[in-house]
């Protein structure tokens, strides 16, 4: 299957995208947008292009199983060519992101799967600076999220973090700093809770079935 891309321009409007009728676009302050999908998938909720250029691209479901799956989101890019990207495997249950800066990008690897009321942003989305020296302090930074994720109900993911691949963030946890991979961490902040762990989406899984995951993903 090829890809499929949409263009839009600004509009006072909400616009749609063909074979995603419960997607929304819109787009503002003279701004431009793109959307890219590879493979079967099916959208639902809301993309925001409110200033300059950006490009949302899902790379889809890369087995028939999964198509059936919806990825709800409301993403809101603002800045000259920000990205959001998402590759094969991404499920979602409710996503809120905000891609703000220039050239910023917030990316996902394989399988990645969110819960619900999962917050992520690369922007504090406000000045911040030092009482001392009255220097700003950095307020921008990619997001990168590696392969086979968990991102678990109501997490956070704050700029300029990284999720190692295999990792779980627990429910209302909040990731201020580098993840690295295979560990469960929870908390606000979030902190390690346990290393050498991962996940699959079966609820009762075979051997085969983990070791699928750990070969695959690189813990094999």
């Amino acid at each position: 299957m090829g890809s499929d891309t949409y263009d839009f321009r600004h509009s006072d409007r909400p616009q749609t995208v063909p074979n995603h009728p419960r997607l929304k676009v819109n787009v503002k302050n003279g701004a431009s947008g793109k959307l890219i999908i590879d493979g079967p998938c099916e959208l639902e909720g809301t993309l925001n292009f409110a200033s300059g250029r950006g490009t949302v691209h899902f790379a889809g479901y890369p087995s028939p199983p999964m198509q059936s799956a919806t990825i709800k989101i409301n993403i809101v890019l603002k800045g000259r060519d920000v990205l959001f990207y998402a590759d094969e495997g991404f499920t979602s249950n409710g996503l809120r992101a905000l891609v703000s800066g220039n050239r910023r990008k917030l990316t996902f690897g394989k399988d990645c799967m969110l819960a619900g009321d999962v917050e992520i942003r690369t922007t504090d989305n406000h000045a911040v600076f030092s009482t001392d020296t009255l220097e700003p302090v950095p307020s921008e930074g990619d997001i990168e999220i590696g392969n086979h994720v968990w991102l678990g109900l109501k997490t956070t993911v704050l700029k300029d973090c990284r999720i190692g691949d295999g990792a779980i963030v627990a429910i209302g946890s909040v990731v201020t700093r580098d993840v690295e991979p295979f560990t469960v961490v929870g908390g606000t902040p979030a902190k390690v809770l346990k290393r050498d762990a991962s996940w699959t989406r079966q609820q009762s899984p075979s051997r085969e079935d983990m070791l699928k995951v750990m070969e695959e993903f690189g813990k094999g």
